[in-house]
């Protein structure tokens, strides 16, 4: 059975790290995550998310096995994996709905790893939890989030 952790514990697994860098990525590391692992291809494994936002087994990620930070670095055979990674998705979630992200880390963004990597969210996205996101990612949400409306004004803060 799979054991997962809080956030409150990524946080803490974190310590004073800000970010995780290519030597320390934890990611790279697979027998710590064996355990986790849902499919693996050749060049993308689908697991648990260890700590997931859920708090259950409907947060899981997509992570290349090489070491990449951005989707331009992927190679065309790793791109065209992509297609599976997806198929295993649907097959995990079957029916339920649920939501994906990337995560490309550029620039100053904290609390992640520096590893790209897809995360798969078995739920609605919900408004609140958007504009929070958005908002500790330094974009100031100017009116309340409506998504079934496409007219969210998001402007990037000005650092001047």
């Amino acid at each position: 059975m799979v054991q997962f952790g809080t956030r409150q514990e990524y946080y803490a697994f974190l310590g004073d790290r800000e970010i995780f860098e290519a030597h320390d990525c934890p990611f790279c590391s697979r027998e710590k995550f064996q355990d986790m692992i849902i499919w693996e291809g050749k060049n993308w494994i689908l697991l648990y998310n260890k700590y997931p936002y859920t708090g259950n087994d409907q947060h899981i990620m997509a992570i290349p096995h090489a070491h990449k930070e951005f989707f331009t670095e992927f190679t065309e055979e790793e791109v065209a994996e992509l297609k599976q990674v997806h198929e295993e998705v649907k097959k995990y979630f079957w029916d339920k709905t649920y939501f994906s992200f990337c995560r490309e880390t550029h620039g100053t963004i904290t609390k992640t790893i520096k590893h790209y990597h897809m995360q798969f969210i078995g739920a609605e996205i919900q408004g609140k939890y958007l504009r929070k996101m958005l908002q500790n990612q330094w974009f100031p949400v100017e009116q309340e989030l409506d998504i079934s409306k496409s007219d969210i004004i998001i402007h990037k803060n000005d650092k001047n």
